[in-house]
């Protein structure tokens, strides 16, 4: 850490907007020390100016004081200024202020920092929440009886602008053998996609899925939102191939296959007597259960397996008890021994004519939980920060 210094307030608000913010020629500093009798009351004025900016506001300010120095030790605090340092100095005394402040900025800075780590989780975690509806909704949809003109309809009118960004202002077009699905009238132009998924059927492309909004704004889309467009496109390309090659029965079984392995999350497909349909790489992976014994010793064994890796087996029981038995969803936190924490939720799902699945999603939860405790705990040290440094001042 290089200390800079300045001779007045004006210099040392020219190196702030010049030296630091345009040019960055010097690093923003973590704390500032000014003498309380610059001239023509700089020291003050500098302060106020420095504590209503963005970029310098959360910089603590100690000003030089002399002891006897009544009138501007009060005034310091209305100014902006966090702290004083009275003259004559005494080491010891100046070094513990100075480091107090320091702790306690790096303190707010890592609850910050913390706290914009939170709020992408959450960001993240709703939007997983949107993708796992969004394909529950296509499956279910893609499983009904309606025409396959309907069902495609169905899916360009409903089901894709729901699941974007902006739903209101999204248009889309799914155009199979040169017949349009859409959710527009010729308000919108056709011709103005922000983005194109092809629909291809045994190799052969025969359609694609288009998808823009009001302004045809490719910015519009993020990241996220075309792989769904991708994904949904892949779900009308196996929903049209199993219509036409075979029962639907078995289009049926195929689909739900695909969506899981689309799931970036653990998914488990299970009766309510505990029978296993059908799960994903991730569930295996999560658990820990090799895919050949779990073919070789069979759904119970497995089901047993997962309950004695859990810290607390008991949650595991209730879910067949308290939500499977009368068909209710849930969503429950399950800790592992091993310290992870995984969010469950479950739903039915239709699964085939004759059968419904219960849809477990294992959603990892482990280091958005150690983050959640990491900002309560700064929080804990910030205020005992903050009583610690009025105990001083006082």
């Amino acid at each position: 850490m290089i200390p800079l210094s300045a001779s007045s307030g004006s210099l040392a608000l020219e190196m702030f907007e010049v030296h630091m913010f345009k040019t960055k020629k010097y690093h923003t500093p973590e704390l500032i020390i000014m003498d309380v009798l610059l001239p023509s009351e700089e020291s003050f004025e500098l302060a106020k100016k420095l504590s209503k900016a963005d970029n310098t506001k959360e910089i603590p300010v100690l000003f030089i004081v002399s002891s006897a120095d009544i009138g501007n030790k009060k005034r310091i605090y209305q100014e902006g200024g966090k702290d004083y340092i009275e003259k004559p100095f005494v080491e010891e005394e100046v070094l513990t202020r100075i480091d107090s402040h320091l702790r306690y900025k790096a303190l707010k800075d890592e609850l910050t920092l913390k706290n914009t780590l939170l709020a992408d989780n959450e960001k993240l975690l709703k939007r997983r929440s949107r993708e796992i509806k969004g394909l529950h909704e296509l499956a279910t949809l893609l499983r009904g009886e309606e025409s396959v003109d309907g069902i495609i309809q169905d899916i360009a009118k409903r089901i894709i602008p729901e699941h974007l960004q902006y739903p209101d202002r999204v248009f889309c077009e799914i155009e199979i053998d040169k017949k349009t699905y859409s959710n527009f009238t010729n308000v919108y132009s056709t011709n103005n996609f922000s983005f194109i998924a092809p629909v291809k059927i045994n190799g052969v492309e025969r359609g694609h899925l288009k998808v823009g909004y009001e302004r045809g704004d490719e910015t519009y889309l993020s990241v996220y939102e075309k792989r769904m467009i991708e994904i949904y496109a892949h779900e009308v390309a196996l929903f049209l191939q199993n219509h036409e090659l075979s029962g639907r029965e078995k289009w049926m079984k195929e689909t739900v296959e695909m969506t899981l392995e689309a799931y970036q999350d653990g998914i488990l497909l299970v009766s309510k007597e505990g029978n296993i349909f059908r799960y994903n790489r991730k569930f295996l992976e999560i658990w820990g259960i090799n895919e050949e014994v779990m073919k070789k010793e069979g759904p119970k064994k497995m089901m047993s397996v997962m309950k004695s890796k859990l810290e607390n087996p008991v949650v595991y029981d209730d879910i067949f008890k308290t939500f499977m038995a009368d068909e209710k969803g849930f969503t429950l936190e399950l800790v592992f021994k091993t310290g992870k924490v995984f969010e469950v939720k479950g739903d039915f799902l239709p699964y085939s004519r004759e059968e419904r699945a219960y849809v477990w999603n294992f959603k990892e939860m482990t280091s958005y939980i150690q983050l959640k405790d990491e900002c309560d705990k700064s929080k804990e040290r910030i205020a005992q920060m903050e009583n610690m440094l009025r105990t001083k001042m006082n």
